[in-house]
């Protein structure tokens, strides 16, 4: 017999289905491979990572997508905004060699600048970013036909679905081919309902052109977000069992 109750299951059911589904999906996206991106002007590529590919000088806005499990549909759109010029220049040497074709090219900006990158159609969640900034000439210990320029420390900001323009990195120093490490930005970004996010790297000053660049950046799921199909099924559950319970106590004399 069909009872109103068998009716509720059947709804009940569904959503059940589909917040599964939803939540597997979420499994999966905390499963996929990290997003790494050589801001590449050419080519050679760097092995193990995807190239944004742009050639073309000047500092006008320039998206690309780029497939991604992490991205909604298979992709994720990236921008770079505000840098002065693009360049290829010095090849890496010494132990930055094997990283020369990631190093080596990719946006600059050698004058008092706010350079934008740009992620918009993540999945939501928690991420982590690395920002490789390395530069193989005009760099502080200067190269070749390149004398050494003054360091121009500059600051990281962050808009994303917590926060507004929120300072998260400060002080960033470019290493070049003679520093003892790479240079390195690391923190999280937050992603939430689907909303975009912008980093901004601020240049306050410009004491002799010394880059500000960005060579690559790695980005990698930390906490998938999960919790509003979490609680939809923690209510499918519920209501399932209040009438498991009330069937089985029988009609009610």
């Amino acid at each position: 017999m069909f009872t109103r109750f068998n009716a509720r299951k059947i709804v009940v059911g569904r959503i059940a289905i589909v917040a599964i589904g939803g939540y597997l999906g979420l499994v999966g996206v905390a499963g996929a491979a990290p997003l790494k991106i050589d801001f590449s002007t050419s080519g050679p590529l760097q092995a193990g990572y995807q190239a944004f590919n742009h050639a073309t000088d000047g500092g006008g806005l320039v998206t690309k997508t780029l497939p991604s499990d992490l991205g909604l549909g298979g992709s994720v759109d990236v921008s770079i905004s505000g840098n002065t010029h693009w360049r290829s220049y010095a090849v890496a040497t010494g132990i930055y060699a094997a990283q020369s074709d990631l190093l080596r090219d990719g946006p600059l900006c050698n004058n008092v600048c706010t350079m934008t990158l740009g992620l918009d159609n993540l999945a939501d969640g928690t991420y982590e970013i690395t920002m490789y900034h390395h530069t193989t000439q005009f760099g502080p210990n200067g190269t070749p036909g390149a004398p050494a320029r003054a360091l121009d420390p500059f600051d990281i900001a962050l808009t994303d679905g917590v926060v507004t323009n929120s300072i998260v990195v400060v002080g960033v120093e470019e290493s070049d081919n003679a520093s003892p490490a790479l240079s390195t930005a690391t923190f999280e970004f937050t992603v939430s309902g689907g909303s975009p996010v912008e980093i901004d790297l601020l240049r306050p000053v410009n004491t002799a052109s010394m880059h500000m660049t960005l060579a690559a950046v790695d980005i990698d799921i930390v906490i998938p977000e999960p919790s509003s199909f979490v609680l939809l099924l923690f209510g499918v559950v519920s209501f399932l069992s209040l009438g498991r319970r009330r069937r089985s106590r029988g009609p009610q004399a």
